[in-house]
């Protein structure tokens, strides 16, 4: 039994290197933040974590790790995942918002409701 997710991703990186670190410093606490992110399931899939798109397609994507793309620049996922996997959502883009440019955001729809943050500063700011 899981969720299900919709999310929205509009980012402008300011710092490639340090947003990869920063997920891949998550994804190395992965056994005490007791999360599966099945990297060789998303490596089968041609998906690594050597840049941003590719993480983002790990955290923010769901299983087939597939975005599609707007004109403006957006990156769109629907997927199905555990119930837990909003919380993985909203601590990873908590911490690559310092390499994330102003005005950033991620919305991320579960079953119901929105979660909502903006970067500022280098910090997410959510909204209720």
């Amino acid at each position: 039994m899981g969720q299900c997710y919709s999310v929205i991703l509009k980012v402008k990186v300011n710092d490639e290197a340090g947003l990869v670190k920063a997920l891949k410093e998550k994804i190395s606490r992965a056994g005490e933040e007791r999360v599966d992110y099945s990297l060789d399931h998303f490596a089968e899939l041609g998906i690594g974590t050597d840049t941003s798109l590719d993480l983002f397609k790990i955290f923010f994507a769901g299983w087939k790790g597939v975005f599609t793309s707007t004109p403006d620049g957006k990156l769109l996922a629907d997927f199905d995942c555990s119930y837990g996997w909003e919380n993985v959502m909203i601590t990873a883009f908590n911490e690559i918002a310092p390499y994330l440019k102003d005005n950033s955001y991620i919305k991320i729809y579960p079953d119901s409701g929105c979660d909502y943050a903006k970067v500022k500063d280098g910090k997410a700011v959510w909204k209720a």
